[in-house]
């Protein structure tokens, strides 16, 4: 098979790239494990397998192969764990026995982890030790190269600062949750509800501390009402402000409708005596007189054509 499918070449090419192999933009996990993947495929691979065993799916494992898929990627101690726990769960559910466990949790192995475990029972061999023989080494193993020595000190200290923050009293508590699970912290239940009280927003534990609580989860319940009952009320007053400026507003200034433009009052123009025609004026020998003369100069200036009297 590998005539046909591996070139007489790659092997050379693999030992060239490791020799120009530099960090890069790359972040050192990324370089290191690209550094680990070309090494792992350039060592020539002239051992059997492990438990010399075929890799056949039964009926009974196939649960077991729905759940435990894992390739990791990369270096996310969460993620491992979480892994693990479900493992953990599904083995409970089945007689198996600690080869076999071994065996199935190989067979799930992809991409990196694959090429990884593959070197480390190369390693094993080389050096003596032989396979790994039960699940509580595999899991030792495991933990050593996935999850970093400073993983459970990281989390003391975010334990430290955990606050509430703009989460939920019920994110807040879930985070403090997990985390304690995973640093197996155990410890008094008081120091527990103390640590939770301390990291909740000032104005829900001033109310919560006010009342005795037994168990936690009461402390935890009357936090979460709590929070409710502070929304509701910014909700609430919210709602008021918004309705006062409504009704404060002026119906004509709102934007759906337009404010009418004044317009100059219609005027009538009255007829006045300036308007009418001015009679002629003539020249008499007395000045220039009116050819239309009022009432009164008309009876006074009469005079007879024949006497001029």
């Amino acid at each position: 098979m590998q005539k046909w499918f591996v070139p007489s070449h790659y092997h050379r090419d693999l030992f060239q790239k490791l020799q120009g192999l530099k960090q890069g933009s790359q972040s050192v996990e990324d370089y290191f494990k690209e550094m680990e993947m070309a090494i792992m495929r350039a060592t020539p691979k002239k051992i059997e397998f492990a438990y010399n065993s075929p890799r056949s799916v039964t009926i009974e494992e196939t649960p077991f192969r729905q759940v435990t898929s894992y390739h990791m990627g990369r270096t996310d101690p969460d993620a491992y764990l979480a892994w693990e726990s479900k493992v953990e769960h599904v083995f409970e559910c089945y007689n198996y026995s600690e080869q076999k466990k071994v065996r199935l949790v190989a067979m799930e192995f992809i991409d990196y982890a694959l090429l990884w475990w593959d070197q480390l029972l190369i390693s094993r061999r080389r050096t003596g030790e032989g396979p790994v023989r039960d699940w509580a080494e595999m899991k030792r193993i495991m933990r050593r190269r996935f999850v970093p020595s400073h993983y459970h000190r990281d989390l003391f200290q975010k334990l430290q600062g955990l606050r509430q923050g703009s989460r939920s009293v019920e994110d807040y508590f879930k985070e403090m949750e997990m985390s304690m699970m995973r640093a197996n912290i155990i410890e008094d239940r008081e120091a527990t509800m103390a640590r939770f009280l301390s990291g909740l927003n000032t104005d829900i534990a001033n109310v919560v501390e006010l009342q005795h609580y037994v168990e936690l989860d009461e402390m935890v319940h009357m936090a979460i009402k709590v929070e409710r009952k502070q929304r509701r009320k910014t909700t609430s007053s919210r709602g008021n402000i918004s309705f006062k400026h409504v009704s404060s507003t002026p119906f004509n200034s709102s934007n759906n409708f337009r404010k009418p433009t004044p317009q100059a009052p219609l005027q009538i123009r009255e007829r006045t005596e300036t308007s009418k025609p001015k009679p002629p004026v003539v020249d008499v020998g007395r000045g220039k007189q009116s050819m239309h003369p009022t009432p009164q100069e008309r009876s006074r200036d009469i005079q007879c054509f024949k006497c001029l009297g």
